[in-house]
């Protein structure tokens, strides 16, 4: 249109166009002189609408460029927020992940700690039945142990009853068979060499008995350094023919017992044997056991070895005279049968003779 401006804005291309004056069309009827007028006023006001419009596309310009920056900042926003939703995403993946991951170790970990739980309450439960199995076997065999010990103590009493009612029997009958048939000790003997009796047996200490002793030794010995029951017994029957002066095999046994024992706490090859560092000792215990057999074969009135309640209680003035005072006969021969056999045997009267130092009173003692 003549006087009009026509401005195309493209944020594209960028491109502006502008309409000058000119004709368009019929010119209508005007005062050519007000129209040159105004055709000049229009003609300098030109480069002024041209400055405008430069400035206003410039500005146009500009706020393309805001508008592009300001759409690459939403861009730039756009992605940032998408990336940051991704790592986001990402993050709450790893979370869950990570989350799936504990709570799977701790169900892991809850289940083994329910399994060790589990086992440690078997465990416990089975220990806890054992020991109490072993506590009922425990009561059980302490209970059968003191049943037995009861049953076996009953039988002790029963039995050291019984024993003890037949001794009295047995006191009794010699009580009526001392009255009936009052019989006393035999007499000592009297015809005993005792004197030879200490000849044959150098147990003497001195430089003279020492050498006989070798002597007697080596005709006992078999050739092996230490002697059995059977050399020595050969010996004393053979070498120093005692049995012509005494009837003694019970005094051999005796004393041989004795010696052995003693051998027991010092031999130095076996403890069945007599060595010859006992041998003084075996000759001095049969010279004791002579004497005490003397005594112990004038009290065995029935000549059977063995001495029973009577012949002990007529015997009793015997052992006042050989240094023991007998108040209670019964006491004293119970004391003395330790085996409780009701008779009292060499062995054990030897045995409280030597506590009671008997002694015969011999002129060679």
């Amino acid at each position: 249109r003549s006087g009009e401006e026509t401005i195309d804005h493209s944020y594209n291309n960028r491109r502006i166009i502008i309409m000058g004056c000119g004709a368009s069309g019929p010119k209508p009827a005007a005062d050519h002189s007000s129209q040159a007028k105004d055709n000049q006023s229009k003609t300098a006001a030109a480069p002024a609408v041209e400055a405008k419009a430069e400035v206003e596309v410039e500005k146009d310009n500009e706020n393309v460029a805001a508008a592009e920056k300001e759409s690459q900042k939403e861009t730039e926003k756009a992605a940032a927020e998408n990336a940051e939703k991704a790592a986001a995403d990402e993050a709450e993946k790893e979370a869950a992940k990570k989350e799936a991951a504990e709570k799977e170790a701790a169900e892991k970990k809850a289940a083994e700690k329910k399994a060790e739980e589990d086992k440690a309450a078997a465990e416990k439960l089975a220990a806890e039945k054992a020991a109490a199995e072993k506590e009922a076997a425990e009561k059980a065999a302490a209970e059968k142990a003191a049943a037995e010990k009861a049953a076996a103590e009953k039988a002790a009493a029963e039995k050291a009853a019984a024993e003890k009612a037949d001794v009295d029997e047995k006191a009794n009958e010699e009580d009526k068979k001392n009255k009936e048939d009052p019989t006393g000790p035999k007499p000592v003997e009297k015809d005993v060499e005792w004197a030879k009796i200490n000849e044959k047996l150098p147990f003497a200490r001195d430089e003279k008995s020492k050498a006989l002793r070798k002597q007697l030794f080596d005709k006992f010995d078999n050739g092996n350094g230490r002697l059995s029951y059977t050399e020595v017994e050969a010996g004393i029957r053979h070498v120093l023919e005692l049995d012509k002066v005494l009837d003694c095999q019970l005094v051999v046994k005796r004393a041989y017992q004795v010696a052995k024992s003693k051998a027991k706490k010092s031999a130095r090859t076996s403890d069945d044997f007599v060595e010859r560092r006992e041998f003084r000792y075996l000759l001095l215990c049969i010279r004791q056991y002579l004497e005490y057999w003397v005594m112990f074969d004038s009290m065995d009135t029935n000549d059977d070895e063995r001495m029973g309640l009577r012949e002990f209680r007529a015997a009793t003035e015997l052992l006042g005279k050989w240094g023991v005072t007998v108040d209670d006969p019964e006491k004293t021969f119970q004391e003395i049968d330790t085996s409780g056999g009701g008779k009292i045997l060499f062995g054990e009267f030897t045995q409280w003779a030597l506590t009671k130092s008997l002694d015969l009173e011999v002129e060679d003692d």
